[in-house]
């Protein structure tokens, strides 16, 4: 007889998936695009580039980690940065996760942690992935053009907003935003928080780990809806891998490159991934991603990862 094991996994609000499907094997995200995409089209061209991924904090049994961030404009438009009070600039959440179980460490693929959203404050004109081309200045992100935050710029609370607070699809908010008031900060406040427990190496023998981040700006939804079809809100996210070093405080190192315009469940392999999409154009995109093995004979197990890319 057969035993079904179901095991269920919900992801973030704040996630971008591709739209491929049936994956056997973690795809290899796209390069740098032969021309510009029409309109503004920021994506995550670099995980880790000043500081990689660090802890910045504890308290009780979590602990408070920050990545560095590197934006891109693949598009032939410029993106706002002006920061807050202003309202058109990207914002950027950050999610870890952890895969193992299983006899070769791939059976299972959870998110183990999620910071707050970082606002974007001011663009360098850098060439991180693209020439960058002249136009660009400290509050536009030229086309082309690339700008990186450190992980200690991406660790400061009060740079850190709620995600309840903004709309996934849209990239719309509020000029109140990252309001920090009536709560005070501890070692692990709006950052990435995890479960020491969830890194502990002596806990998780063999488990890989994955940084994903993800540049969301409402210049992309705008111009979708200005110019239908040139819409560039799922192309956003990028992840990369690390492995982790300590049981109670944490190091960590990374491992190959950022794989761009990719969500981390990419990484997964042997996973069929599906999308879901309830109103095309109307709202965003979810997946569903699962994951079939026969660990015995007879014995069927299940492990099902629900991923909401940017549906509000």
């Amino acid at each position: 007889m057969s035993k079904r094991i179901l095991s269920y996994l919900a992801l973030p609000l704040l996630l971008l998936l591709s739209s491929s499907s049936g994956n056997s094997a973690p795809p290899e995200g796209p390069g740098a695009p032969q021309g510009f995409n029409p309109g503004p089209d920021i994506i995550t061209g670099d995980i880790g580039e000043i500081g990689g991924l660090q802890q910045f904090g504890s308290a009780g049994t979590q602990v408070g980690l920050a990545v560095s961030t590197t934006s891109c404009n693949a598009g032939n438009q410029v993106v706002n940065f002006l920061a807050l009070p202003a309202t058109i600039h990207p914002v950027i959440p950050h999610n870890l996760y952890r895969m193992s179980g299983g006899s070769s460490n791939d059976e299972r693929f959870e998110q183990i942690g999620q910071s707050w959203m970082k606002h974007a404050f001011g663009a360098d004109q850098a060439n991180n992935c693209f020439q960058c081309q002249p136009g660009g200045d400290f509050s536009h992100l030229g086309v082309g053009c690339s700008d990186t935050y450190a992980n200690f710029q991406n660790a400061e609370p009060n740079d850190l907003g709620s995600r309840a607070l903004i709309n996934p699809f849209t990239g719309v908010f509020q000029s109140t935003a990252n309001d920090h008031s009536g709560h005070t900060h501890t070692g692990t406040s709006h950052r990435i928080l995890v479960e020491g427990s969830d890194l502990n190496t002596t806990l998780n023998p063999g488990a890989t780990y994955y940084a994903e981040v993800q540049y969301i700006s409402s210049d992309e939804y705008a111009w979708c809806q200005s110019h239908p079809g040139e819409c560039n809100m799922y192309n956003n996210a990028s992840y990369r891998r690390y492995n982790v070093s300590g049981t109670t405080s944490f190091t960590f190192v990374e491992v190959g490159n950022t794989v761009r315009m990719l969500g981390a469940v990419h990484a997964w392999p042997g996973a069929t991934i599906n999308p879901i999409e309830p109103e095309p154009g109307m709202d965003g995109r979810a997946y569903i991603a699962y994951k079939v093995t026969n660990p015995t004979a007879g014995v069927w197990h299940y492990e099902y990862a629900l991923y909401n890319e940017n549906l509000d």
